[in-house]
């Protein structure tokens, strides 16, 4: 009896795990090599202000993007050593998060500046596409997901992969 009710429900079980792995998964676009912003129809005179926003925006910030880096490798220096100093690592950690304040806000008003580039249609547009901040909002889970903050979230070379090592060389 317990085998009359047992294998139909692993088979059960299989079927329907394979048919939830086999469904398109958080990031997945009908067409994702079309950026957001071609969905948007924008005029001439929009893409070239968008694009020389996003080219002034890149350059003010990556003088702060490089102090950024320095920091966190300055900051895993520190944490590597014999016997880390709490306070230099508490000290780094801020300098860390006052840099990353300060790329934040220019973040925010970046994103506004582009958004009085557009019409109410295309904000609306925007909206619909779940683009409502920074990443890439409701479309994806992890887009946009940044240093520190993509443990588990997807394999490959970053903060996962340096934990699994140190983790591994202790």
């Amino acid at each position: 009896m317990r085998k009359a009710v047992a294998i139909p429900t692993m088979l059960a079980l299989l079927l329907t795990a394979g048919y939830a792995l086999a469904q398109p998964g958080p990031c997945s676009d009908p067409d994702p090599a079309k950026p957001i912003w071609s969905k948007l129809d924008l005029t001439e005179e929009q893409r070239a202000k968008l694009s020389s926003l996003h080219l002034e925006f890149a350059k003010e910030t990556l003088p702060i993007r490089n102090e950024l880096g320095v920091r966190r490798l300055e900051l895993r220096q520190l944490m590597m050593a014999e016997t880390p100093d709490l306070k230099a690592v508490e000290a780094k950690i801020d300098e860390i998060q006052k840099l990353e304040a300060t790329l934040q806000k220019k973040r925010a008003a970046h994103h506004l500046s582009v958004l009085k580039l557009l019409t109410p249609e295309q904000r609306k547009k925007l909206r619909e596409q779940g683009f409502v901040g920074f990443g890439c909002g409701k479309r994806c889970l992890g887009c946009g997901v940044r240093e520190g903050r993509r443990i588990m979230l997807h394999e490959g070379p970053g903060p996962a992969r340096r934990v699994e090592r140190v983790i591994e060389m202790r």
